[in-house]
């Protein structure tokens, strides 16, 4: 960009995107350590269906 107002964008366009990526990593994150959590505390249900 050349103008001022392209460079702001620019700049804004660029945080929001990185802070959509941090987001989608965090929610991804806590995912991935409740499910080690999960296998830890009952060990045994690895592979079956979850029971109704």
């Amino acid at each position: 960009p050349q103008t001022a107002s392209g460079k702001l964008f620019t700049v804004f366009y660029i945080f929001t995107g990185i802070g959509l990526i941090v987001g989608f990593l965090n929610t991804v994150a806590r995912a991935a350590v409740e499910q080690r959590e999960e296998r830890r505390a009952h060990p045994g249900r690895r592979n079956r269906p979850p029971e109704d």
